[in-house]
């Protein structure tokens, strides 16, 4: 299913608003039971949205391996909610959904709106803990549609040693593309990550990935490699909780046999044209540094400031580029 027509950034402003007033609801029915504790609930629901000014450097649909070299600011909005059920100590199923959009103030061709559905249903065996998962995501460009993703998978989680946790996936991906079904495909994609949590309650992950993907267009296969680091230190600022995060990912990509374009076609729909030659193969590295702030101004309020360096280099030339990020905005959460 496709979405034709994107929910409005002022609905998700007032969804936001639902939110707080759910949420404030929730809270004062929790107060009314003293007695139950949180460790005890069948039913937890929780809720957050976001609303941000960005600014890009060079605006840009990576998915397409294009860009504009060209920057420009944005607004962005995003809204979420998510229940967890615990009929047992053992088992749990959550789920969610989100939706989120950007909107550029020169570049309406590349305003985005993604909804998303999320599943989960896991189990805490005495060895480890056993899930499976479904991600549906439906993603318009500039009020068309553009891409449906679905990927499924299960995974193992657990404690190592006492400081640490471990997580391990491995999940079937589906795209879609709307304008350019060339680029279809299907992809399977396995994932480790890895925790170490401090006395101060600071911690890192590390994480590696690696992704096989069969196109429908062969010069659109690749076979991936990837690593990732985050260290994130928790401080206090005028005594509100303030969270530091770094972060790096690094992903090196090898495709099948051709090239690609992703020119503007002559009917002016952007990014629709294909075109494939027999010589040479392409090859992407990937690098982004990140970076951001999040406080805790107030119980259910936090600010965030973010940053990212892309540095994507690769032998196609609209897919080798660099981009700064730059965002600062507010979540509403419960």
């Amino acid at each position: 299913m496709s979405l034709k027509t994107p929910i409005p950034l002022l609905s998700v402003l007032s969804v936001s608003i639902a939110l707080s007033l759910i949420g404030k609801i929730a809270m004062a029915s929790q107060s009314d039971n003293s007695t139950e504790t949180v460790e005890h609930k069948m039913i937890i629901v929780n809720g957050e949205a976001y609303i941000g000014a960005h600014h890009d450097s060079n605006v840009n649909v990576s998915e397409l391996d294009t860009n504009t070299d060209t920057s420009d600011s944005a607004i962005k909005g995003n809204a979420k909610l998510k229940v967890a059920i615990t009929p047992t100590d053992k088992w749990q199923i959550t789920a969610s959904a989100q939706h989120s959009e950007t909107r550029y103030n020169e570049l309406p061709d590349f305003d985005l709106a993604i909804t998303t559905l999320s599943g989960e249903a896991s189990y805490q065996s005495p060895w480890a803990k056993i899930g499976v998962h479904h991600y549906y995501a439906n993603a318009d460009l500039n009020n068309n549609a553009f891409l449906t993703y679905q990927q499924s998978g299960i995974s193992l989680a657990n404690s190592a040693y006492i400081q640490g946790y471990w997580r391990l996936s491995v999940d079937t991906i589906d795209k879609s593309f709307e304008s350019v079904p060339e680029r279809d495909a299907e992809a399977l994609s396995s994932r480790f990550d890895g925790f170490w949590f401090f006395k101060n309650q600071s911690f890192i992950q590390l994480g590696a990935k690696y992704q096989h993907e069969d196109a429908l267009a062969q010069a659109f296969d690749y076979t991936s490699h990837g690593i990732d680091a985050s260290y994130t230190y928790p401080a206090n600022l005028w005594g509100k909780a303030l969270d530091i995060k770094l972060g790096y990912e690094m992903e090196s990509r090898h495709y099948g046999k051709g090239s690609q374009s992703s020119e503007p076609a002559a009917s002016g729909a952007p990014f629709s044209e294909f075109e494939q030659q027999e010589d040479g193969r392409r090859e992407d590295n990937r690098h982004v540094f990140k970076a951001s702030i999040e406080y805790a101004a107030m119980e259910n309020v936090d600010f965030i400031v973010s940053t990212q360096y892309k540095d994507y280099g690769s032998t196609l030339v609209s897919a080798d580029y660099q981009e700064t990020l730059a965002e600062l905005g507010v979540r509403f959460h419960f």
